[in-house]
């Protein structure tokens, strides 16, 4: 899960919780519940019990008195999706909106993604043509020498591509001999002067890349 960084989520309000809201579900920590409020687009804010674990998704930065009421050890917190911490390597575009970083070391894909996870992230989600083109020109990604790991897989159900969190992948952008069935992850390849994506057995060494959501 991803390690708590300065000011990616920020909390506001201690001793509250929704008077009429959703069932929530259980976490491990604040940082687990902040996790799956950045993997959700309408999830600006969560509620989260720091003695029982309940996580409540919220889907604004604001609450009114009345929609509260006291309730012992809940928290208030607002996520900061345009956060992008540039002291720790990371860049960010703003067309497409990305927030993102190379691995300097070769880890296999699991290794690669804890990496990412513990930055507040995920190894990058390619979903548009225009995100991959903006990837495939980086100068690290431009290297014959690079092929960087980027989320996906199809271990669970073969030739059923799906990002890390469960989503189908409606973008791809294979090199023409693949995917192979070489392996279950993706990595990017320069090949033939272009950047295409590769099938590739996970337990392999390559550098990452890293994506912190924004907006």
């Amino acid at each position: 899960m991803a390690t708590l960084l300065t000011g990616m989520f920020s909390l506001v309000i201690k001793g509250y919780s929704l008077t009429d809201g959703p069932p929530g579900f259980s976490v491990w920590s604040v940082t687990a519940c902040a996790d799956r409020c950045l993997a959700d687009k309408s999830c600006y804010a969560f509620f989260h019990n720091k003695k029982s674990g309940l996580c409540l998704l919220h889907n604004s930065k604001h609450v009114t008195n009345r929609e509260l009421t006291p309730t012992t050890d809940m928290r208030f917190y607002v996520i900061n999706k345009d956060y992008c911490p540039t002291e720790k390597g990371y860049s960010y575009s703003s067309d497409p909106p990305l927030c993102y970083r190379l691995g300097l070391q070769k880890l296999n894909h699991n290794a690669a993604m804890a990496a990412c996870q513990n930055d507040g992230g995920f190894l990058v989600r390619i979903d548009s043509q225009k995100k991959h083109d903006y990837v495939a020109q980086l100068p690290q990604v431009m290297s014959a020498s690079s092929q960087p790991w980027i989320d996906g897989g199809d271990d669970d159900i073969e030739n059923e591509w799906r990002f890390t969190d469960g989503t189908l992948m409606t973008y791809t952008h294979w090199e023409y001999t693949q995917p192979n069935h070489d392996g279950d992850c993706v990595r990017l390849r320069l090949y033939n002067y272009k950047v295409e994506w590769w099938d590739t057995q996970c337990s392999l060494n390559h550098l990452f890349i890293c994506e912190i959501p924004t907006g």
